[in-house]
């Protein structure tokens, strides 16, 4: 579904809301418990009838029902007197007729239809976002867009469950505004321990980076990025909880304060902003993980193998030789399975500290297990994946007379996800295969592909940002004009 049909629809809802409140909102029937009251004696409005009247009554056991209409817009009180003691309700009459009990936005008759039509919307935008991450993912999941989807649907399907199952329990606008923010905001607290664990991870295996490859700001990326999860999590809770008990300027127990107010919206902002850029980590861990677990069909006619550094005597590394490895027990698995033998090409130039290039090293080491040299094209010119991925191709197609071959390539396991997102790039069909690495690689890889994610998103992410901080600010200054009326 395309941007302006959700505007559209989120404009019908919001239509189809104020109307069926506006028909049925100019009545009320209010439950009175007069059980201890004793025999009611009266019953009246302070006002007579110029706000509201009273249109019918009836009793049902403890309960007695009180049926009002709306007169003209204004403020009034229903007093019901019993032998033993008395009731008092508040009831305001709003624009268009619409009676509220309680407070200024309180219960009122119809009001339900707002957050089943909130569920509704959320409902259509969680199946459009599933509905669209599905056929991506059948058309590639080397794309960004894919973590993006994920995760506005891990940010949205608790939201909504939620929403459902307050709806049961509705209890008027005022109270489902508070719900809501309560909802939204608590969703940050509760991923907090999800990123305290994210935090000592990536912190623990940053640690063992940097002793094994130096120090420098791309291998501290996992250790940065846990430390501000948690304070971002962590900092409003701590200053709610400073401005409650411990502020003697501001008092926040003074609901009608606006200064109350105005930190609430910059609460719950920050703790909505912290649980959804935690969901698009968890989309991108599981993305990137599910790209170097998967398998490539077994319909390959050549193997890419990515080339990295290579040792002072032109051998592989371990790195390298896995990489190495894994293309080669790819093409045994598809002999196996297809009986289809498979061209393998190892793609890399010749870097200032190497002998030879890494293309050449990775030929080598695949002659010595005993793969035809025929059957190997060197690729020695890339110095970088999208190098690997064009030049390697073009070397390819006139291996195999101009047609399109079906590729597969092969890389450590934390850089499958972004070396397809480079051959999808350059309009390369390709599959890829990832080898086994250290944890302290891929912890800080998946960190990295993160980063890159935000960032290829970021029109998105302002829009949710946008509407979180609309939204906010409209619920609070709700919840500001109902208590100080």
């Amino acid at each position: 579904m395309k941007k302006r049909y959700y505007l559209l629809l989120g404009l019908l809802l919001l239509g189809l809301c104020f109307g069926y409140i506006v028909g049925n909102g100019q009545t009320y029937t209010l439950k009175v418990n007069t059980a201890g009251m004793g025999e009611i004696i009266d019953f009246h409005l302070d006002k007579g009838e110029q706000i509201v009247k009273i249109t019918d009554t009836s009793v049902d056991g403890d309960s007695f029902y009180i049926t009002l209409q709306s007169v003209s817009k204004g403020k009034d009180t229903l007093v019901v007197t019993g032998k033993n003691s008395g009731y008092l309700e508040t009831v305001y009459v709003h624009n268009f007729g619409i009676i509220t009990i309680n407070i200024f936005y309180g219960r009122f008759n119809g009001g339900r239809i707002i957050p089943v039509g909130f569920a509704v919307y959320l409902a259509v935008i969680l199946w459009g976002t599933l509905k669209k991450y599905r056929q991506n993912m059948k058309e590639s999941m080397y794309q960004y867009q894919n973590i993006v989807m994920l995760g506005l649907i891990i940010f949205i399907l608790p939201l909504l469950l939620d929403l459902i199952v307050f709806t049961a329990g509705y209890q008027g606008l005022d109270s489902s505004v508070r719900s809501l923010v309560g909802t939204i905001s608590q969703f940050a607290v509760v991923a907090l321990p999800i990123a305290f664990v994210v935090f000592v991870i990536v912190t623990v295996s940053n640690i063992q980076l940097m002793k094994k490859e130096g120090r420098s700001w791309t291998n501290m990326l996992g250790a940065i990025l846990g430390i501000l999860l948690c304070l971002s999590t962590i900092l409003p809770l701590i200053t709610d909880y400073y401005l409650y008990w411990f502020n003697p300027v501001i008092d926040v127990h003074n609901q009608n304060h606006p200064i109350g107010y105005i930190f609430n919206v910059l609460e719950n902002m920050i703790l909505i902003e912290v649980g959804y850029f935690e969901c698009i980590l968890l989309a991108s861990i599981i993305l990137s993980i599910k790209a170097a677990r998967h398998v490539p069909s077994f319909d390959k006619d050549c193997i890419m193998i990515l080339g990295c550094q290579i040792r002072e005597d032109g051998s592989v590394t371990p790195l390298l030789k896995g990489r190495a490895d894994r293309a080669l027990e790819f093409a045994r698995m598809q002999k196996e399975k297809t009986g289809k033998d498979i061209v393998f090409v190892p793609s890399g130039g010749k870097g200032d500290d190497e002998i030879i290039s890494e293309g050449e090293a990775i030929r080598n080491y695949l002659v010595s297990t005993g793969i035809d040299e025929n059957r190997i094209i060197v690729e020695e010119k890339s110095v970088n994946t999208r190098e690997n991925f064009s030049n390697s191709v073009t070397l390819i197609k006139e291996y195999f007379g101009g047609k399109d071959p079906v590729i597969a390539f092969s890389t450590t396991n934390y850089h499958v996800f972004r070396s397809g997102i480079l051959a999808r790039q350059l309009g390369i069909n390709a599959e890829g295969i990832g080898s086994p690495t250290k944890n302290y690689f891929w912890i800080n890889a998946f960190v990295r592909e993160f980063i890159a994610t935000v960032l290829y998103g970021w029109k998105i992410h302002m829009a949710v940002t946008f509407i979180n901080v609309f939204t906010n600010a409209l619920m609070q200054q709700l919840l500001f004009i109902s208590n100080n009326r």
